[in-house]
Parts: C-alpha cells; structure tokens; sequence
C-alpha cells in the first residue's frame, strides 16, 4: 500500500510525468504492476500494454494521462494520519478495492469523530 500511497503523491506532484518512476527499493514491475491496478480501480486514467514474451503480471509499458476524482479523493483520505496509520498497519496486504473503501469508511468516520467534539465544545 505504501507503493500506491507514494505513486499517488507523485502523480499529483509532477502530472505531466506520464511514465518512468523510478523509486528506491522497488523494482519497475512491481511499480508498472501496480500502476496497472490503480488504471483498473478508477483511480487513474491511462493505459498500458502487456508483454507476450513475459509470464509477468506487470505491465511492459504504461502511459497515465491523469488522476480521476476518485484518484484525488483517495489520496486525500490517505494523507490524513490516522487514516493511513490504520491503513499500513490493518490493511497493508489488502486488496486495492478493499482499501478504498476503508479509507473512505474511515475518513467519514473521522470527521463524524471531529464534528462531534465541535458541536460538543458548542453546547450550552
């Protein structure tokens, strides 16, 4: 998930860098793999091409052509601390699915939370 998280934030950082990354401690076929899940969970408009000659899961080539609104409210859900702590420490082997909807569970819940001891501090 920490792959995704940091994809995300570079996508969002550089949104004319449309292929390429290059992160420590990552090979390129776990980076284009998962790249490839965020294309087919909505998160990310683009495309990629697998190879026939490889028995790889991974993507030989991909091309991001932008971050959808899900993508962006995902990304906001993950920056918020206590979201994200659930989520590396619970949900770390998650399927990418499953992880939307739990950081958008907790996000909601959070802010229910943080309401809440506003309206409280509020009352006569």
């Amino acid at each position: 998930m920490a792959l995704i998280r940091r994809l995300l934030l570079s996508i969002e950082k550089h949104p004319d860098r449309i292929s390429g990354f290059n992160f420590e401690n990552y090979k390129p076929e776990d980076i284009n793999y998962h790249v490839a899940l965020l294309i087919d969970a909505g998160l990310l408009e683009g495309d990629y091409v697998r190879s026939h000659s490889s028995s790889s899961m991974a993507p030989a080539r991909f091309v991001i052509t932008s971050m959808t609104w899900a993508g962006h409210e995902f990304l906001d859900n993950l920056r918020q601390e206590d979201v994200w702590n659930v989520i590396k420490t619970k949900f770390k082997d998650d399927s990418v699915a499953t992880v939307i909807a739990v950081a958008k569970d907790l996000a909601a819940n959070f802010a229910k939370k943080k309401l809440k001891g506003l309206m409280d501090e509020n009352e006569p």
